[in-house]
């Protein structure tokens, strides 16, 4: 697959294999548009009703307006389509759900490359990975409360879901669907939860090894400011690793220095771009 191996020459950093790059940019439902150079295909752009999925210009083809020509396609595509506006990625992508801009572009809510073309960035986020192979609890400097136990909830939801609707109510109905839930009780009270993955297809996949998730990470506000949502994360992701992951995906996050005393990294910065036409 041509987009294949240009979108890896793009993010050499991401371990996707190819049948992985197809399922979470699920190119059966895109339409996809190419441009060639010199005889070759040297980019190309996928589109979701009225979303950028992706656009990619293979490295050596970048800087001479191929980027700039598959972006007016893509519009005028949205456009014909009957949209009012555009939008990158998607919060319901699988694979970007933004643009992917520079660390010091996203510092600085500087342009990237959307908003050199009229397009306008309202916020961001950052996509991030904990690697497990080195992680080790006994490793960490965080504080451990005193009083707090950890473990996957079973049983009854409703106490669950009365916690989520105070730390937010727009998670309750993930929180009700969910196979896998972490909590952390203090003191014998349900103190805060996250959503765990233990075998996820996500950005941070890659072949022949496994992939956890760590999402939904909150506390409710009368247990906050304990330390008990990162010791919570660390120790999660302690059981990831016995289930044999290999690493773990915190998706959509605004908390890069927070996850990052516990050993994240991030993956890639997302900025969040829209254009009405």
């Amino acid at each position: 697959m041509t987009e294949y191996n240009i979108f890896t020459s793009c993010f050499p950093f991401l371990k996707l294999s190819e049948d992985q790059f197809s399922r979470l940019l699920n190119c059966d439902s895109c339409k996809k548009i190419t441009a060639a150079e010199n005889g070759e295909i040297a980019g190309f752009a996928y589109i979701y009703r009225n979303c950028i999925r992706l656009i990619c210009v293979k490295p050596e083809f970048q800087g001479k307006g191929i980027g700039s020509n598959l972006l007016r396609e893509a519009e005028e595509l949205v456009k014909k389509a009957g949209y009012k506006s555009i939008i990158a990625g998607g919060l319901d992508s699988a694979l970007f759900i933004g643009e992917i801009i520079s660390k010091e572009q996203f510092n600085a809510q500087g342009p990237g490359f959307l908003k050199k073309h009229g397009y306008t960035a309202s916020h961001g986020c950052v996509e991030m990975q904990l690697e497990l192979d080195s992680f080790s609890l006994d490793g960490l400097t965080v504080p451990f409360p005193d009083d707090t136990v950890y473990k996957l909830h079973s049983g009854d939801n409703a106490e669950l879901l009365e916690a989520a609707e105070k730390i937010d109510p727009d998670w309750v109905e993930y929180f009700r669907y969910a196979e896998h839930i972490y909590t952390a009780e203090y003191k014998g009270q349900l103190a805060g939860m996250c959503i765990l993955g233990f075998d996820d297809l996500c950005l941070v996949s890659g072949e022949g090894f496994k992939t956890g998730n760590i999402g939904c990470v909150g506390v409710i506000p009368e247990m906050r400011k304990k330390g008990i949502g990162l010791s919570m994360v660390a120790n999660a992701a302690a059981l990831l690793k016995e289930q044999g992951c290999k690493n773990a995906f915190i998706h959509y996050t605004h908390l890069e220095n927070w996850y990052g005393k516990i050993g994240a990294q991030a993956v890639i910065y997302c900025a969040f771009s829209g254009k009405k036409f």
